[in-house]
């Protein structure tokens, strides 16, 4: 199974679902971006991290990490190694003397212990080109959230129209005008509903 390393990209306000935001992970050389909805308590600990702001008490990621350490538990990696019906699968990987276990974990609180150990995020080459949307060279800059325009208001309409009915041609079409809205959650989707076509004709 080959495997891509990850890094944490940024986190930005998900325009689509109300209360939430997106992850958003690349790879080493940050032509890819994958996008992950996740809480708002998640997106906290991990920017709180990133930005590198000490908080008056732990949160319960510190707390995590904390009692792994004084247990002589190492968090080796964070494995993101399946993606199905739109729920990103992970683990943890940990060692304590000669054992190796790898415990479950969803993947907003997998990136936040990984923040904090300094630990490497895995995916698979499979997960990656099933999520991931390829960043052309003009855009490779740091992700800025935009202002939902009328134009993108009616393209979040868009969300109440049967798919299944839609031919691949006008899936990608919709796709790709999600993703030039920097709409990853909602581009993901579609992008899955295409993948899972062409596993199907694959099978046939």
């Amino acid at each position: 199974m080959d495997r891509v390393e990850l890094k944490v990209y940024g986190i930005t306000y998900n325009q689509v679902k109300e209360g939430a935001y997106v992850l958003l992970l690349t790879d080493e050389t940050e032509l890819f971006r994958i996008p992950i909805v996740i809480g708002v308590a998640e997106a906290q600990s991990i920017a709180v991290h990133m930005k590198k702001v000490e908080p008056q008490r732990p949160l319960t990621h510190d707390i995590y990490c904390s009692t792994l350490t004084a247990f002589g538990i190492t968090l080796d990696e964070v494995f993101i190694y399946k993606f199905a019906d739109g729920i990103f699968y992970s683990e943890l990987h940990i060692t304590q003397d000669d054992r190796h276990i790898a415990i479950d974990s969803r993947t907003s609180d997998a990136v936040a212990f990984a923040l904090r150990a300094g630990c490497p995020i895995y995916t698979t080459t499979e997960v990656l080109e099933a999520t991931g949307f390829e960043v052309d060279g003009d855009s490779m800059r740091p992700h800025r959230s935009r202002v939902v325009s009328e134009e993108s208001r009616e393209e979040n309409d868009s969300q109440k129209l049967d798919y299944s009915t839609m031919t691949t041609s006008e899936l990608e079409k919709i796709m790709l005008k999600f993703s030039d809205a920097e709409q990853y959650e909602m581009a993901a989707q579609i992008k899955s509903i295409i993948e899972s076509r062409k596993s199907e004709k694959h099978d046939c």
